[in-house]
């Protein structure tokens, strides 16, 4: 089942190999100008347009009678898959060991869908369809899990995951409300425990990965934070925390209770992570936030509300994480961050074309599609 894990005793030049290579990679991914060509293709035109282009090898791979919307989609989870393997095959020691590690992510994420799949009954070959074959698990494992009758055999068969003893422990199939999600949201808090455990290990350049996770960590959980204010049901919202941010949970935990607004404000404008928020806000809603106080004002409201936060600016958030991360990883050129950096592209990329291409199947227009990109 697992990828093999590399010696850690590599030089600086293979850190200068690597980085540069990635560098030069992520520079050629596509731009906003490639983008709006794309906006204004149909969706046969679009498609053509790819397989043509940077992704011809992974439309050579996929079945010419598929639909075109079915054919991207996989194409697109194709080209995913191995340019994180491409990754994994450029860099070595200490580089390699940080990215593998992270990678695991998708090892969740694959296991949660073929979970749901099999529980909802799906077609084994549609469930390998939509597996990212990125993480530790490689694709041959993956596709025989597919293939197993039962979530209760798809647990039992997964003995050998360092996660499984948590997804033993949790995995009830008599809870009928919530438990894939409860079980996922465990998951990857268990994931993120062991990726600062390995940032934490001593090897050089875990400080500057530690930093990554940790800021990684807080976005999330101020994304929980406001997904569960909005729920109706009432429960403890450190049950859903990510432990190892920067931000304490404890601090998270207040706010949660907060109703008071400038008690509220007080503690979010303190947050490490507000000015990502802030610049988020000022690139989403440039005709309501100018100031501090108006991204404050912004965000008192949603939650005054019980609202979950706006897609846009979910959207926006991210886009300036990618700024902040793409700016630590220039003042750490040969470090674990272009490498991070080169595969949070990658995904975004693929989340832009992707939203293209749905948006084209439903009719959306140009200007609504271009909204969910991440450039």
């Amino acid at each position: 089942m697992p990828r093999s894990y590399p010696s850690l005793s590599v030089g600086p030049s293979a850190y200068v190999y690597a980085c540069t290579r990635l560098q030069i990679r992520k520079s050629s991914r596509y731009k906003l100008p490639d983008y709006h060509r794309m906006l204004h293709m149909d969706i046969f035109e679009f498609v053509r347009y790819l397989g043509e282009d940077r992704y011809k090898a992974e439309f050579s791979a996929i079945p010419a009678r598929l639909p075109p919307d079915d054919r991207l989609e996989a194409a697109l989870d194709l080209h995913l898959s191995r340019s994180f393997q491409d990754v994994l095959d450029l860099t070595s020691g200490n580089l390699r060991h940080f990215t593998l590690h992270y990678l695991k992510k998708y090892d969740i994420v694959n296991v949660m869908m073929i979970l749901r799949g099999k529980a909802q009954g799906m077609d084994p070959a549609r469930i390998e369809r939509i597996l990212i074959p990125a993480g530790e698990m490689e694709a041959r494992y993956l596709d025989s899990l597919a293939v197993l009758r039962t979530p209760d055999e798809v647990v039992s068969a997964l003995k050998g995951w360092d996660l499984y003893p948590l997804l033993a422990r949790l995995y009830d199939p008599e809870r009928e409300k919530g438990m894939f999600a409860h079980l996922e949201n465990e998951l990857y808090k268990g994931f993120y425990t062991g990726l600062l455990e390995v940032a934490g290990s001593g090897l050089p350049g875990g400080d500057i990965f530690r930093q990554y996770v940790r800021l990684e960590i807080d976005i999330l959980n101020i994304r929980n934070l406001f997904r569960i204010h909005s729920c109706e049901e009432e429960c403890d919202v450190l049950s859903y925390i990510i432990p190892g941010g920067a931000i304490p949970p404890g601090h998270l935990r207040v706010l949660s209770f907060t109703d008071d607004r400038e008690h509220f404000e007080a503690l979010f404008g303190k947050l490490g992570v507000f000015h990502i928020i802030f610049e988020a806000l000022k690139q989403s809603a440039p005709e309501s936030v100018e100031t501090r106080q108006d991204a404050l004002d912004f965000i008192w409201k949603r939650w005054e509300h019980h609202q979950v936060q706006v897609p846009a600016v979910a959207l926006s958030i991210t886009r300036s994480r990618l700024k902040k991360i793409d700016g630590l990883a220039r003042r750490h050129p040969f470090s674990v961050l272009p490498v991070l950096t080169y595969l949070e592209r990658t995904q975004a990329e693929v989340a832009n074309l992707r939203a293209i291409g749905r948006g084209k199947k439903l009719a959306l227009a140009p200007e609504r599609i271009a909204k969910y990109l991440i450039v």
